[in-house]
């Protein structure tokens, strides 16, 4: 029988031998699935209406709010500042990732469990990995890596939320 904390970790190893264009688009993918499956279970099983905030929001602004900034202030704060700290004190390959994931999980609980859960854990985990994946390349690679999965996988959300708003 296959352990799933073996069969987790070798599936992020796999992801750490890929190419910066195939962990790209993977990991974003696979970080916009696995929170949405959660979120898909957890309403079925408690039968919960998902709410939308979007309403009637200028695309532009948000566009700017949530595709570029705040992925790019997300990332300088909560992946790249705990993980450098981590590093600076010898921590650990996952270590560094958890550091990581707790900041930006705690953010993210402020919003809610469900946010905190699905945006803060899991999204946090897969930024984090990707982050400290890239650094061993360099910090430039980590960073737009980074960037680029959280920025494309909040444009995803957004156009699905103002496609469902409407």
């Amino acid at each position: 029988m296959i352990r799933p904390d073996r069969f987790i970790l070798a599936h992020f190893e796999a992801h750490r031998r890929r190419n910066k264009w195939q962990f790209l688009w993977r990991i974003t993918v696979e970080g916009l699935l696995v929170p949405s499956a959660i979120l898909f279970s957890i309403q079925k099983v408690f039968d919960l209406r998902s709410a939308s905030a979007m309403g009637d929001v200028d695309s532009m602004p948000l566009f700017i709010g949530a595709v570029i900034l705040a992925p790019f202030i997300e990332t300088v704060l909560l992946q790249v500042l705990p993980i450098m700290v981590a590093r600076h004190f010898g921590a650990a390959y996952w270590i560094q990732i958890l550091a990581s994931v707790v900041l930006f999980a705690a953010s993210y609980f402020l919003f809610g469990i469900e946010t905190g859960i699905l945006t803060g854990l899991i999204g946090g985990f897969y930024l984090a990995f990707t982050y400290a994946h890239w650094q061993q390349e360099s910090f430039n690679s980590a960073l737009l890596m980074t960037f680029g999965a959280h920025a494309t996988h909040n444009l995803v959300i957004c156009m699905i939320a103002m496609a469902v708003g409407r």
